[in-house]
């Protein structure tokens, strides 16, 4: 998060063996050293993050549910790396006595300002046996956000619509 050279050096390795672009990134425990990680982003032609969020808690870091390109001050003008900011963390989620009424409540708020709710589930707590009723909830999210008709997508495709909607002039 921190280092431009092993950044762009990661992710040449992980374009080489997946055979495809690497659009966007999240950063591991959430490391982000604000703006300095965002820049180096740009600089290695990411097109977006999603590690604005919090490891303890769940909620909005700054307060948003809105991706937004991020104020460079030393040039008083927006980078060109989207931050879509991450509202619920799996470990962060079942820290709380109540996880299923913790994201309704997230779920609602995201709703209620139209906003973007981004999800970030490890591959690991989909383990019933470490991990009971994590899978459950992480379906009653995907479940419910149907139901409310909302897009239910990934990061890439958020960042490929809010860059087209950005273009558009009214």
């Amino acid at each position: 998060y921190n280092d431009l050279k092993k950044l762009k050096q990661e992710k040449e390795e992980l374009e080489e063996v997946l055979e495809a672009k690497v659009y966007g990134i999240r950063q591991h425990n959430l490391n982000l050293d604000i703006p300095n990680t965002w820049k180096l982003h740009e600089k290695i032609g990411l097109e977006y993050d999603t590690t604005l969020g919090f490891n303890e808690f769940v909620g909005f870091r700054w307060g948003t549910c809105f991706p937004f390109y991020p104020l460079d001050r030393e040039t008083a003008k927006p980078l060109s790396l989207l931050e879509i900011p991450l509202i619920i963390e799996d470990i962060a989620l079942f820290s709380y006595n109540n996880p299923w009424e913790v994201c309704m409540d997230i779920i609602n708020t995201v709703e209620k300002y139209n906003g973007v709710l981004t999800i970030l589930w490890h591959h690991s707590v989909f383990n019933d046996i470490e991990y009971p009723r994590w899978r459950e909830v992480y379906e009653k999210i995907i479940k419910v956000c149907k139901e409310k008709n909302a897009w239910v997508t990934n990061a890439y495709e958020v960042a490929k619509w809010w860059k087209k909607r950005c273009s558009v002039n009214l």
